[in-house]
């Protein structure tokens, strides 16, 4: 019997993240004030979603985020959603 073991990286969900971002913020739905905003945000949900995955370690598979949703709800806490 084979046994498959996925590996995610930091490189891998900073990526995600940044992409949910991008899609987010091209749809109108979250605006940073500046660069360096960004740019920690992102790193803040980085470090957010290590944590996830280290709660899920022994059960790694069980554990599927949404990015998007993900970063929409950071954005919310750091006020960076736009309100209509």
């Amino acid at each position: 019997m084979k046994k498959f073991t996925a590996v995610i990286t930091d490189a891998d969900i900073r990526y995600y993240i940044d992409q949910a971002a991008t899609e987010l913020e091209e749809d109108n739905q979250i605006r940073f004030p500046d660069s360096d905003a960004r740019a920690e945000f992102i790193e803040d949900c980085v470090a957010s979603e290590i944590d996830k995955y280290e709660l899920y370690e022994r059960n790694p598979f069980g554990y599927r985020p949404d990015y998007r949703v993900e970063v929409l709800d950071m954005a919310d806490l750091y006020e960076y959603t736009v309100e209509d």
